[in-house]
């Protein structure tokens, strides 16, 4: 099966070419997810996110491992996302709510969140 096509760096003016999955190079990496979780995140995800969250997150993911709204529409995509269906800041008792949580793909987590008229973030 043929591989996909390198995509270029996302920082105007680089000619490196970004890792499989990301939108910048090794380079440029650090220094713009930096700039995300700065200027764009809109909180700060360490606060919000603990370590109890990633034990939960993982548990969830690991026993749902396909994104559950492509399930839906009878494809399979391995989930990367763990979303919570009401949102942390609207309902913070509902963090570790397993009902609260469902797996998605990157796509469909940027679809719910367009629907929902959430700013636009970089996932």
């Amino acid at each position: 099966m043929p591989k996909k096509a390198r995509r270029q760096c996302g920082v105007f003016g680089c000619t490196n070419f970004a890792k499989d999955g990301e939108s910048y190079c090794e380079e440029h990496l650090k220094s713009e997810n930096k700039k995300y979780e700065k200027y764009l995140r809109g909180y700060d995800a360490h606060a919000r996110y603990d370590s109890r969250w990633v034990k939960v997150r993982n548990i969830y993911i690991k026993s749902h491992p396909y994104c559950e709204e492509c399930i839906k529409e009878n494809k399979f995509t391995k989930a990367t996302i763990v979303h919570h269906i009401i949102p942390v800041s609207v309902d913070e008792s509902k963090k570790y709510d397993l009902e609260n949580l469902e797996s998605v793909c990157a796509s469909c987590h940027k679809k719910i969140h367009d629907k929902l008229g959430a700013p636009e973030y970089k996932f």
